[in-house]
């Protein structure tokens, strides 16, 4: 049965509404993802978190912000200069392959922890930076876990490791030392490594202390937040450090998510250097 003009129309404006509609959720759904993430990285922002995680969330919110404001304007120019229009489509396609690559960290960086068959006897704590002197939340977060572990392991050295960073008078490994005894660790159970910046020198300069822990017999455990610790092994692997045993600190809600995302960056970075 061939179809009547008059239903053709109908069926042509139903079609262009559903059209509409859709671009009109897409566009709100742009505008309402750029908003969360601009207030995400500004209320990092005033917690002095400031480094890729911040960064990256604030640029991309901000440019769906404006997008979303002027989207009519911007279409309109579009509509006449099909280079730029092809710039963009591109743009949008890059964009939407890494969003998808960084969900896929996401679900892949946070790991089960590693259980040892021999008891560890080196509790190694990764560095996390300082806030005002004194440890920031995810570091706090790692320390309290050592501490933990370091009640049930006794008889373990503990390796703390973080140098001197900018506008600090205290090492980072002396600062976690502090914390530590000033909840009744016991200061000859520590060892201080004072001189990294990154995660790769954390473990660098940790194996170069190895030998005053009796190397021949040194089984670790190493300690870090949930989203470092996969690439955190991975560097001890490539540096045939005896780890056996990992466990995770949890990291602070409102930072999490930029946590993870920094780390995304920090992966690439140790990939391009060959440190994993």
């Amino acid at each position: 049965m061939l179809a009547t003009p008059r239903f053709s129309i109908l069926m042509s404006r139903t079609t262009l509404q559903m059209i509409v509609r859709l671009k009109l959720i897409k566009d709100y759904t742009l505008a309402l993802c750029s908003f969360l993430l601009v207030l995400n990285a500004v209320t990092v922002l005033f917690l002095d978190v400031f480094n890729m995680g911040t960064i990256i969330p604030l640029l991309l919110g901000s440019i769906g912000l404006v997008l979303f404001k002027y989207r009519q304007a911007w279409q309109q120019w579009l509509l006449y200069r099909p280079i730029y229009r092809l710039i963009y489509t591109v743009y949008r396609i890059g964009l939407c392959i890494w969003f998808i690559s960084l969900m896929l960290f996401f679900s892949w960086v946070i790991q089960p922890d590693t259980i040892a068959t021999a008891p560890p006897n080196v509790i190694l704590i990764l560095g996390s930076g300082l806030k005002n002197n004194q440890p920031s939340p995810t570091l706090q977060a790692r320390l309290d876990t050592g501490l933990i572990e370091a009640g049930r392991l006794p008889s373990a050295n503990i390796l703390l490791t973080g140098g001197v960073g900018i506008n600090q008078i205290q090492s980072e490994a002396a600062v976690m030392a502090d914390y530590l005894m000033m909840r009744g660790i016991e200061p000859s159970r520590i060892l201080l490594e004072e001189r990294s910046t990154s995660t790769y020198e954390n473990l660098v300069f940790s194996k170069a202390l190895l030998p005053d822990l009796d190397p021949l017999f040194t089984r670790i455990m190493m300690i870090s937040s949930d989203f470092h610790l996969p690439r955190a092994k991975a560097i001890a692997h490539q540096l045939n450090l005896p780890i056996v045993s990992t466990v995770s600190a949890p990291t602070p809600l409102l930072i999490r998510y930029n946590a993870r995302l920094r780390e995304y960056f920090a992966f690439i970075k140790s990939k391009l250097f060959n440190e994993l």
